[in-house]
């Protein structure tokens, strides 16, 4: 598993110090299973709909009230945004940290 820069500043910049530990090991044991496999806090994100990572087939995992925004290349999981949604739409999320 790979973050991006850019993942490691919002997981950084989004998740409190103190629970940073324990949100990137839950991220971590969901992804390390099953990361293509959609269910209850996996899934694809359609193509379709906003926010739109053109040009990625982009999967979300969910922990609490982070998600992580990951593709899968050859093999490997890159994750390349992280953020915090709260009640929020996800395409309002992606748009706070842009």
């Amino acid at each position: 598993m790979q973050f991006s820069p850019e993942a490691v500043r919002l997981f950084e910049a989004s998740v409190p110090k103190q629970f940073r530990s324990l949100i990137l090991k839950a991220a971590l044991g969901k992804l390390a299973t099953e990361p293509n496999k959609p269910g209850k806090s996996t899934k694809r994100l359609s193509a379709g709909r906003p926010p739109y990572f053109h040009g990625k087939d982009v999967w979300q995992c969910r922990v609490q009230e982070w998600r992580f925004f990951y593709v899968l290349e050859e093999n490997r999981i890159v994750v390349f945004f992280v953020g915090r949604k709260g009640r929020k739409t996800t395409e309002e999320m992606v748009q706070e940290y842009e």
